[in-house]
């Protein structure tokens, strides 16, 4: 039994067993100590509201299992009713605690398992030591080719969000070795699928051409022809580690092929003697693309110099393919400089190619180098102009190769005819050609006449002279004269040249001032031009004058064309005028104390 007692300071009534009496407790709410008396000799009914002295699980299990012996059954009954009601309730609070827990488990598995795939994609097959899958915008190359080809087909709805993603991404996705048999198989069906395969195969270079060997050789097996050129064209990128497409490649360019022919450029050696039968082939375009490429073979072409340079000579359809070709091969064509030197000179050459066929045989012959240089100094005193200036050219691509070249260009400083080219020749030798630069100096004179001789001259000059103060007063004296281009490389130069350029302020200042007088005529010159309207009447009729369209159209277009010139000289001053005042404020700024 228990019985209940009353704290004498709070006045909180307890219930203890009867185990306690003659002991003392304490209070649960203020901890006072209470003597625990007699149980009375009545039955005393208890508190519901009371609450175990000591708290103690003990306590209270003494208390619930004592029942007064003279309580009603009623009660009791009603007691216990309620005792499985609270168990009951109990028991569904913890069946939905244990739902609840069980489905945040679940997804938090799910969570750290897609974390867990994202990061074996993120970081590849780490521990094995194998290529990394490319990753972009959290797809691979696979996934986003699976994505384009769903679009296409329709097995994804149409998104414009989407779609546009997959465009993105076909433009950027870097080139994924690992995901080449995939693009290969992509690109058979026409979609948006073979498009995204199509930008991506094009990105690969060499190194991702040799990773991909393998993959491309069981493409070079495939029966679709287009699965077949892109895997030709990649091989041929591939170079020496494709040795092995060799004999494949070499049979489809005997038959025409196009791709195959080109893809044996990167191919080396090997392929020459295959592409010299092609050389021979019916068709213009094939032997085009054979000789753009021996071109791309370079030194690796010498064997194919002899049927090159007959191809210049007598085939007019492939001679500039030819030419640009022995433009490539550079010092190892020198066997050709002998039928190169005659197309220089326009020799049996069809008037309406002759100027791209002399430009194109005297880059040749500057790519060649030395040996080609008796032939290019010969044509300087050619009396065409097109073969001297072409001549000159060729011998400025040589560099300081063409050292030996000086003596007989700065003669041609004094002939009016030859000087300009000449000159531009000398400024591309470099440093060997140094010794010219008082003749060079010499030309710069108030009083010369042939102003393209004089920006030649100063650009030579620019190109040679070093940063000293012994060329600042030729400098200023470019500035008095009013070709816009001089000035413009005499502004470039004087800017080299530092603090030793202050003298040139008066002259600078004086051509600034010319500019900023200049500028607004000019550009209200141009707005004038680009506002008219020309109109050609060919005579009068009955309904008044006639209009002559054609005339009409070719005289606005020349209108049109005076107001562009005149729009780019109003940039070229304010250029001009731009780089003065840079200078002055260098040249005039005061130095802190």
């Amino acid at each position: 039994m228990s019985i209940t007692i009353s704290c004498s300071a709070c006045k909180t009534s307890l219930r203890v067993a009867e185990s306690a009496t003659g002991k003392k407790v304490r209070c649960p709410r203020c901890k006072a100590a209470i003597d625990v008396p007699s149980p009375p000799t009545a039955g005393v009914e208890p508190d519901p509201g009371s609450a175990d002295a000591d708290g103690s699980d003990e306590s209270r299990q003494g208390a619930d299992s004592t029942q007064n012996d003279d309580e009603p059954k009623g009660k009791t009954r009603r007691s216990k009713k309620k005792k499985h009601k609270h168990a009951a309730t109990g028991t569904s609070k913890m069946l939905v605690v244990g739902k609840v827990l069980a489905i945040v488990l679940s997804i938090g598995v799910v969570v750290a398992g897609g974390f867990g795939i994202w990061a074996v994609v993120q970081k590849g097959p780490q521990s094995s030591g194998r290529p990394k899958w490319i990753v972009h915008q959290g797809r691979t190359t696979v996934e986003w080719l699976e994505l384009a080809n769903d679009f296409s087909s329709g097995r994804a709805p149409f998104n414009p969000i989407l779609r546009d993603e997959i465009r993105e991404a076909s433009r950027a996705m870097p080139p994924d070795p690992l995901a080449t048999a995939d693009l290969l198989a992509a690109v058979k069906v026409q979609g948006m699928g073979a498009s995204f395969a199509g930008d991506v195969l094009q990105r690969f270079g060499p190194s991702e051409c040799k990773q991909a060997v393998a993959q491309l050789m069981k493409g070079l097996e495939d029966p679709h022809p287009e699965t077949q050129r892109w895997a030709m064209q990649l091989l041929g990128k591939a170079g020496a580690d494709a040795k092995q497409a060799l004999p494949v490649i070499s049979q489809r360019a005997e038959q025409g092929n196009e791709t195959a022919i080109a893809a044996l450029g990167g191919l080396g050696a090997e392929a020459v003697p295959t592409l010299l039968k092609t050389l021979r082939h019916k068709d213009d375009r094939v032997r085009n693309v054979t000789a753009t490429a021996l071109g791309r073979l370079g030194n690796d072409a010498q064997a194919a110099v002899p049927a090159l340079s007959e191809v210049v000579i007598k085939d007019r359809a492939v001679q500039m393919s030819a030419l640009k070709a022995l433009e490539e091969l550079g010092p190892v064509a020198a066997d050709a400089v002998a039928p190169l030197g005659q197309l220089l000179r326009g020799e049996n050459v069809p008037l309406e190619s002759r100027f791209m066929v002399q430009h194109g045989a005297a880059r040749a012959l500057g790519k060649i180098g030395p040996p080609a240089l008796d032939v290019l100094l010969a044509a300087l005193n050619h009396p065409d102009n097109t073969v001297m200036g072409n001549a000159g050219m060729g011998i400025g691509l040589m560099g300081q190769n063409g050292a030996k070249a000086v003596p007989a260009l700065m003669q041609g400083l004094g002939d009016a005819r030859t000087a300009p080219v000449c000159a531009r020749a000398l400024g591309e030798i470099g440093t060997p050609a140094q010794t010219a630069i008082p003749q060079l100096v010499a030309g710069l004179k108030p009083n010369q006449a042939n102003f393209s001789a004089i920006r030649d001259f100063a650009e030579a000059l620019v190109k040679l002279v070093p940063g000293s103060k012994a060329t600042v007063r030729d400098l200023i004296g470019m500035l008095s004269f009013g070709d816009l281009d001089l000035r413009l490389v005499a502004v470039k130069r004087l800017s080299e040249h530092g603090i030793a350029a202050k003298e040139a302020v008066p002259a600078l200042q004086h051509v600034l001032a010319q500019a900023e007088q200049r500028i607004p005529q000019l550009r209200k010159e141009a707005d004038a031009a680009a506002r008219t309207r020309v109109t050609v009447s060919s005579g009068t009729g009955q309904g008044g004058q006639v209009v002559d369209e054609a005339a009409t159209a070719r005289a606005s277009a020349a209108q049109q064309a005076q107001a562009a010139r005149l729009s780019a000289e109003v940039l070229r001053l304010e250029g001009l005028a731009s780089d003065v005042r840079q200078l002055l404020g260098q040249l005039t700024a005061k130095k802190p104390n």
